[in-house]
């Protein structure tokens, strides 16, 4: 519990970017020589990025979190491509010493909030974690989530996930709520404060519309959900192709069949051993993120994955192997990889003095193709 503890008081102080560190690494005098550093606005351990339309303004927003929460407007090129350009957003109220947004999700109407609350243990000079909220967001106020009637703060296991599908009307938000009572996990589709019936069966396979009960992701294909019991699963641009994770695995769906060799799924192996975290369809390529930096793969004409193949920018450099590389996201899976802009993040892992990290890159990367340059957000 203490080693946790301290692990979500760093990056409580990650989200108010008061790192400071003296050294200089490798690896920072790589990116330097590349390109000018922005200071970050978005600074720490970042796990969402999501898109969400607001009900109330009608505009397309790109949402993430580090602690607090922030979004960018991406109606119009000029808000999309601008460096930074990044709203504050007010967190959900309620008790707790301190409130952590920990992870977002949204469909086409609500934007959903994970929060951590925490209180102040004097004692042991240390913040101890007393549960877990859920809240939606309509553009203009916070409500509570309730299951059967009642407000979700828990102690027990919440996972929240989305598809994080490009096209609104198609964005479907979910719930793997730990139920005390039943003693097995349930998967609801969230709508609003409440949450539709348990979705998951225990017969359920992976890769599939039915929801198994360790379900984490899931991806909108041809207008289902398709869910994975991996940490990625994600669309091509065209709806025909689907790429999914398992440890250091990326499998691809051709249409009809995710391919097999020798009897199991294959498609890439990712470098190092690496376990994939996130993936991202550009109209070319899969961007990758992992627990040794950011990746891509090459997409031949039939949707398959090539190789894992080194980037034409910055990237290896910026969000390197001395990162785990959470979140990645192509804002527009239309467009060629370096015609679009992407986002990734990064999260710093070991210490300064057994890698090339450093904690103040932690946080949101982005690229924007008049740049042709990853920097931090």
């Amino acid at each position: 519990m203490k080693r946790l503890n301290k692990l979500l008081t760093a990056s409580i102080l990650a989200a108010g970017s008061i790192f400071l560190i003296s050294c200089q690494d490798v690896i920072f005098e790589e990116i330097r020589k590349e390109v000018k550093l922005e200071d970050a606005q978005i600074a720490g351990d970042v796990r969402s990025i999501v898109r969400y339309k607001e009900a109330s303004s009608g505009k397309e927003y790109i949402y993430v979190q580090n602690g607090n929460l922030f979004k960018k407007c991406t109606d119009t090129k000029e808000d999309a491509e601008t460096l930074h350009n990044w709203q504050k957003v007010s967190k959900p109220s309620g008790s707790g010493d301190i409130r952590f947004c920990n992870k977002l999700a949204a469909d086409s109407s609500y934007l959903y909030a994970q929060i951590v609350t925490l209180k102040n243990d004097t004692d042991e000079s240390e913040y101890v974690p007393t549960g877990t909220e859920i809240w939606c967001y309509d553009g203009s106020e916070w409500k509570i989530i309730k299951i059967n009637g009642n407000e979700v703060h828990t102690t027990g296991q919440v996972v929240l996930f989305c598809n994080n599908a490009f096209e609104n009307s198609q964005r479907r938000a979910y719930i793997r709520y730990y139920d005390t009572t039943e003693g097995k996990n349930l998967i609801m589709k969230l709508d609003g404060t409440s949450a539709g019936p348990d979705m998951a069966s225990d017969d359920a396979e992976n890769l599939s519309t039915t929801p198994s009960r360790t379900a984490n992701a899931c991806t909108n294909y041809k207008g289902t959900d398709y869910f994975t019991t991996g940490e990625a699963i994600t669309t091509d641009s065209t709806d025909t192709y689907m790429y999914a994770s398992a440890n250091t695995q990326l499998y691809f769906y051709n249409g009809t069949d995710w391919l097999k060799s020798e009897g199991n799924l294959s498609a890439v192996d990712i470098d190092n051993s690496d376990t994939i975290y996130s993936l991202s369809c550009s109209r070319d390529y899969i961007l990758i993120g992992t627990s040794g930096g950011i990746k891509h793969s090459m997409i031949d004409t039939d949707g398959k994955p090539i190789d894992v193949s080194s980037f034409k920018s910055n990237a290896q450099s910026a969000l390197s192997s001395s990162y785990f590389v959470y979140q990645v996201l192509v804002q527009d899976p239309a467009l060629l990889e370096d015609e679009g802009t992407l986002y990734g993040t990064t999260t710093f892992k070991g210490s300064s003095s057994r890698s090339s990290a450093t904690v103040e890159n932690c946080g949101l990367w982005a690229y924007y193709k008049n740049t042709k340059k990853w920097n931090r957000e």
